[in-house]
Order: structure tokens, then sequence, then C-alpha cells
């Protein structure tokens, strides 16, 4: 069997790594490729070897761009990619525009797309990941859902029941195996503060309204409590031509430090008293650690994570402010599997395994009498 795996970023390389270390453990083929849209390609790298990874097999370079000419360029590779290869299936993780490429590239071509963590939906049209996620799962043979909510959506939409199955999700594996080697970083030696909470944005939605971006570090200016920042390279070239660097940066409660790799970000996680982020991977990462955690945004398509210690708050001055004291002063609880325990990219494996040995990994034309809905 030879599996094509497509992981272009961070977050997508922390869900698929222990996926892709299941199918070596089998003897599956399996083609790493990457469409290059992570384009701090020096931190993916360190990404690469904290989960001892080789380096894909192919790097499709594609880099940053608009949204439709990263999903038009890595199509086209994908496209050729899929074609030299001609692997059994098609598989990537997550809501970006490398997975939407990698999905119609594979629908187009009638290879079976399989798609891990299926099913989130903000109900957001506005994000782009949110459009990426719906198109994704509409092109797939196995969808795979990390929670019963993800399923309900996905059965919502009129998706085949038998091409979805409930796995949990794959960041489990992830955090629960590497969470004790976070305890060797020594990055907490280069916070200035003895107590912090934890800052992280990089969302379309935030960085790119200089409106919000200016009304945050308003907030930022209010907030009793010291924050540290690992910076995205996008966020910071934003605020370096929007001139707001240098103001964010001299605010004596926040300290910004460059991005950081995975291992000194866990660190951070369980070091700080409370994260303020829209990542929905860190959101998760939260819910592991029970730490308190702002989302700074309107909505989620991970409504797992959220509780009485996990508050949305878009950036709004009064909820952000009233969260913080809020959400430091409740009860944390231990996670208690909302998206799964440990065993999940086993599951995956075996399931991705059966079906093809049962024939089942196929793309399956619609009997359009039998799927008639009036």
């Amino acid at each position: 069997m030879k599996i094509l795996s497509v992981v272009s970023t961070r977050p997508e390389l922390i869900k698929m790594a222990p996926i892709m270390h299941e199918f070596k453990q089998r003897e599956i083929e399996n083609v790493f490729v990457t469409t290059g849209q992570h384009y701090d390609y020096s931190l993916f790298k360190s990404f690469l070897e904290d989960f001892d990874l080789a380096k894909p097999n192919e790097d499709l370079e594609v880099g940053s761009g608009s949204q439709g000419f990263q999903t038009s360029i890595s199509l086209l590779k994908l496209e050729e990619v899929i074609k030299r290869h001609s692997p059994d299936a098609v598989i990537a993780e997550g809501d970006t525009n490398s997975v939407l490429a990698a999905a119609l590239a594979s629908q187009k071509l009638l290879v079976p797309f399989i798609h891990v963590e299926a099913g989130l939906r903000s109900f957001d049209r506005t994000m782009p990941e949110e459009v990426n996620r719906i198109l994704s799962d509409h092109c797939s043979e196995l969808l795979l859902a990390p929670s019963k909510i993800s399923e309900k959506n996905l059965l919502l939409e009129r998706i085949d029941q038998d091409k979805i199955v409930v796995t949990g999700n794959s960041i489990v594996d992830s955090f629960f195996q590497n969470a004790k080697r976070a305890d060797s970083s020594d990055i907490i030696n280069e916070v200035k503060f003895d107590d912090f909470c934890l800052l992280t944005i990089h969302r379309k939605e935030n960085v790119d309204d200089l409106k919000k971006l200016q009304t945050m570090i308003a907030i930022l200016l209010k907030i009793k409590h010291n924050l540290v920042f690992p910076i995205h390279p996008r966020t910071k070239a934003i605020l370096l031509k929007n001139k707001l660097f240098e103001k964010l940066a001299s605010l004596k409660n926040v300290q910004i430090i460059e991005p950081v790799e995975y291992f000194d970000f866990l660190k951070l996680l369980k070091e700080c008293k409370c994260i303020l982020t829209d990542s929905g991977g860190v959101t998760e990462e939260a819910l592991f650690l029970s730490k308190p955690c702002l989302v700074l945004r309107n909505n989620t398509e991970r409504p797992e994570v959220l509780s009485k210690i996990c508050s949305l708050t878009g950036i709004d001055e009064k909820r952000i402010l009233d969260s913080i004291e809020k959400v430091l002063v409740e009860k944390s609880t231990k996670y208690n599997g909302q998206l799964g325990l440990p065993g999940v990219s086993k599951k995956i494996a075996d399931i991705i395994q059966k079906r093809y040995e049962s024939g089942q990994l196929i793309v399956k034309p619609s009997n359009f009498f039998e799927k008639r809905y009036y």
C-alpha cells in the first residue's frame, strides 16, 4: 500500500507525525509531500527533527501568497506529484490551502482522499479555513472526525455515514508522547517575568484588520498581567508595516520573543498561568493541560474546548478584561477525553489499512436513483 501524505504547516506536522510513524511501523509506503506553504522553512525543518521525521520526498516550494495563488499553484503541482507516484490514497490534515488543493487534485484524478480532522465547522464562511474544510470534506472518501460533534456536522451536510469514522484527534498522541520532553527545555530562562500569560495571534481576520490590531494593542495596555508573546512572522511583518511593532514592544508588561520550537512552546504553555490565543491547536493543548484560555475569536470550530476556564472573547476589550480575571479564579478540571485518548493514530492507521485491504478505499460513484433528496 502506498500513501501520499501532504503536510505543509507546523500545526499539520504536529498532528500528522504520529500517523506517519504508524505507517512506518506497518511498512506502509509513505510519500511525504510539502507544498512549502509555511514560508519559515527553518522552523518547519526544526519541527521535522523534533518529531523524528525524514526530509519530505517532495517540496513543491509554493511559499506565501494570496489564497488564490497558494491554492492554484499547489493544485497544479500536487496533480503532477500524484500522477508521478500513483498512490493508493492521499491523506492530509486540517484546513489550509494545501489541504484543499490536495483534496481537489485527488478528486479530479479519482484517487481516494482521506481527511484527518474532518467535520470541524465554525459556521463562518468569511473565514478562508471554513471554506477549505467544507470543500475538502466533500471531496473525501474517508473522513476521520475527531468527535461526535464533527461527525454530526458531516451528517447534516448529507455526507454518507459509511465514509465517516469518529477517531479522536491525533494531537492527543503528539501531546502526550512529547509533553515530558518539554520539561528539559530551558526557554523559561529567557522569560523576564516570574509569572505570565502566554499570547499568540496570527489569524487573517485578526492581523489583516488594522482596526482590530490597534484595538488589541489598546487592550494589552489595560491588562494587568504580564504577557509573553512568541510572534508569528506574518504578524510581525504586518505590525512593522503599520508602525505598531515598536508601540507593542514598548509595553512594560509585554515581552516579544521570536517563534519557538515545539518543545519550547509546550514548556511555555506548562509554565504560564493563562493563554490568550486565536490558534485552534493551542486551545486543544490548553485543554490537555487544564490551562485557563481566552480564545481571541468570535467563533470556534472546536466547541469541545470551551468550558468555565476557556472562553470566546473576540477582540473585545470588555470581554477580554472580564474573562481573564474570571478564568483565572475558576477551578480547573483534568482533561476527560473530549478529543480522544492516546492511541488515536493507531486507530487511524488501522482504519485506513483495513479499508484498503477490503477494497473499500476507492472513489465510489454515487447512485443517483438511491440518493434522491427531493
